[in-house]
């Protein structure tokens, strides 16, 4: 299987192919000076997504020039990776932060239902904004070493205010 890869904004995308078809796009972000698989498309031979293999957040942002007070609609939609668990949002309430500095931040959590979420976001002062977070899915069952499977899924969110 071959691969081709495209960086950007430390989000590192790699397409598999094989036959010259394309199989599956896994995406990688930067934490903490390592690679995180973050996301995964897998594809059929009509390049249909397979389901069942893939595990995606799809972010659409309605509006990412505001001014300042204005609402943008901000909608999510989650493929969790886990059986039988539940997803929520922690979206940092700090400008511009790295996947690693978000171990002792502040967040407001917001919770999916039916792997759907929408809410409004606004900003006070002018500038360029980027709210970093992570979609956080925890299965609803204790592991026999007393703690949970967990998944996350990375994200950075950009506006501009004027």
């Amino acid at each position: 299987m071959s691969s081709k890869s495209d960086i950007q904004n430390n989000i590192k995308k790699r397409n598999f192919y094989r036959d010259g078809k394309l199989k599956k796009t896994l995406e990688y972000v930067n934490v903490c000076e390592k690679e995180y698989l973050n996301q995964g498309w897998y594809f059929n031979e009509n390049r249909d997504t397979i389901e069942k293999k893939t595990h995606f957040c799809k972010i659409k942002i309605h509006k990412k020039s505001l001014k300042p007070e204005e609402l943008s609609k901000v909608s999510m939609t989650y493929k969790p990776l886990l059986k039988n668990s539940v997803s929520a949002v922690l979206l940092s309430k700090e400008n511009d932060l790295s996947y690693c500095d978000l171990e002792n931040k502040k967040f407001d959590t917001l919770y999916f239902v039916d792997n759907k979420l929408q809410y409004l976001q606004s900003f006070k002062s002018a500038g360029n904004k980027k709210l970093t977070g992570y979609v956080l899915e925890i299965t609803k069952e204790l592991r026999k070493d007393g703690t949970y499977d967990e998944r996350k899924i990375y994200f950075t969110l950009n506006f501009k205010v004027q």
